[in-house]
């Protein structure tokens, strides 16, 4: 039987804004509970990045600090760092990661992100960053509390 902590699954989304005709992108680092459906953490930054990635991990631990999860990514270059497995390892995590090409294990996660921007993203156009990270912010709140 499953239970919560049990599974998490990671990824990184990228979401664009305009200045203008400027393209600007920020990225959504979040973690997933399986058991709950939920995002127990994540992180918005500038940058895709190992430190956006240690972020969003780090405050799951916090929220979580007897987790001793399986914790399920892509092969994003953040995810097979030596750095971010020492930190699993140091949590007693055990990594699992879909084979190149195949995110079967992380599918959940991916349609996580699908449902966020059919839902709030594609429709519109996003003219500043204060402007999509608030959407994003939102969508996590309903998405946790509220939607089904």
């Amino acid at each position: 039987m499953q239970a919560t902590n049990e599974k998490w699954l990671t990824d990184v989304g990228e979401f664009h804004y305009y200045i203008g005709l400027e393209k600007h992108k920020v990225y959504l680092s979040a973690i997933f509970d399986l058991y709950y459906r939920r995002i127990i953490s994540y992180v918005i930054g500038a940058l895709n990045n190992n430190a956006l990635v240690f972020s969003t991990f780090d405050a799951a631990i916090k929220v979580s600090p007897d987790t001793h999860s399986l914790f399920y990514s892509d092969r994003g270059f953040q995810y097979i760092n030596r750095g971010f497995h020492e930190k699993l390892e140091s949590a007693g995590m055990i990594q699992s990661m879909s084979r190149v090409a195949k995110y079967i294990d992380n599918r959940l996660m991916e349609g996580l992100w699908g449902i966020l921007k059919r839902e709030c993203y594609y429709v519109r156009r996003f003219t500043s960053r204060e402007i999509l990270v608030s959407m994003i912010e939102e969508y996590i709140t309903y998405y946790n509390g509220y939607r089904l």
